[in-house]
């Protein structure tokens, strides 16, 4: 029995005698992903990461990272993101980057706006800190 299944039969033997917390409660109900979608998952954080673009690499690449929990079991947001990993390079650019105005097929995309105010926050959380890297 792998530890994460152990750890779950010994909270749920918790449950039935006390109260729990939101947390763990959280923890004995999170849905698994299924071999499919762990694939489908790894195709993409690959696809989101060798770009060609080393600041799309980064941007895109660290917020599929990111966001691995909500984004594995939930198809539609899977079907958004590789929606948005299709365009070409240059227009990722300029909507993430420059912040060029979005085409109207990404205005309601909620996926979008979460990129995009990713990648345009102040501090930053995309770009590798002073020490990371290869050199």
């Amino acid at each position: 029995m792998s530890f994460i299944n152990s750890l779950r039969v010994g909270l749920t033997r918790m449950a039935t005698r006390a109260p729990t917390s939101l947390a763990v409660r959280a923890f004995m109900t999170q849905v698994q992903p299924t071999p499919e979608q762990e694939t489908r998952f790894k195709k993409l954080l690959y696809h989101s990461q060798q770009r060609g673009w080393l600041e799309l690499d980064l941007i895109i690449g660290s917020w599929v990272k990111r966001n691995k929990d909500s984004l594995i079991t939930n198809e539609e947001s899977m079907n958004l993101i590789e929606g948005i990993c299709a365009e070409e390079n240059s227009d990722l650019m300029r909507w993430l980057c420059e912040g060029r105005p979005l085409p109207e097929k990404y205005q309601n995309n909620p996926v979008m706006k979460d990129l995009m105010t990713y990648a345009q926050s102040p501090d930053k959380p995309w770009a590798p800190k002073v020490g990371e890297g290869n050199q």
